[in-house]
């Protein structure tokens, strides 16, 4: 494995997380990256995916009595997806416009056929070992569905998937 295949790794998540939500009525956003942390919410119909953590996590061997530090450990990457689609919000100005239900209801619309072709979508290739392929060596899971906060005009979800993914050897 070289230097860049954690970049690699989200690209694919990415590409993923995009084929999931063409299948919406809106499509995908047009507005998708690789970010380098958690994505500002300063840009509606955006798709997203960051690594906010890596780990080695213990691999439990039947029998083994030996010191928690001295058990093999495989590197486990949290990439986070998020979604984020426009959201009516009440306008300031010389009139206050708060927006009608009729709004907010479409929108909510479109936020949840993201969500449902978001979660199911990756769900499937992860079982199907079309994420991260390497199954059943390989463990990729799926969290559950997490609606973010609505806020500066947009609402969406996040959504954290978890993989085994190979180190690489620095020279």
């Amino acid at each position: 494995m070289a230097v860049l295949d954690l970049y690699s790794a989200a690209t694919e998540l990415l590409n993923a997380a995009r084929s999931a939500l063409d299948t919406t009525d809106a499509g995908a956003p047009t507005a998708r990256y690789v970010s380098s942390g958690a994505p500002v919410f300063d840009c509606c119909d955006q798709l997203t995916v960051h690594v906010p953590g890596i780990a080695d996590v213990p691999m439990p061997e039947a029998g083994m009595q030996s010191l928690a530090q001295m058990r093999p450990a495989v590197p486990i990457i949290q990439f986070v997806v998020t979604t984020l689609r426009c959201y009516p919000i009440i306008e300031a100005g010389v009139v206050i416009k708060v927006p009608l239900a009729a709004e907010m209801d479409a929108a909510s619309r479109i936020v949840y056929q993201d969500g449902w072709a978001l979660w199911n979508g990756l769900r499937t290739l992860a079982r199907s070992d079309r994420l991260f392929a390497g199954r059943p060596c390989r463990s990729v899971e799926v969290s559950p569905l997490t609606p973010t906060p609505t806020q500066g005009g947009c609402a969406g979800w996040t959504l954290a998937v978890f993989a085994e993914l190979d180190g690489y050897a620095p020279l």
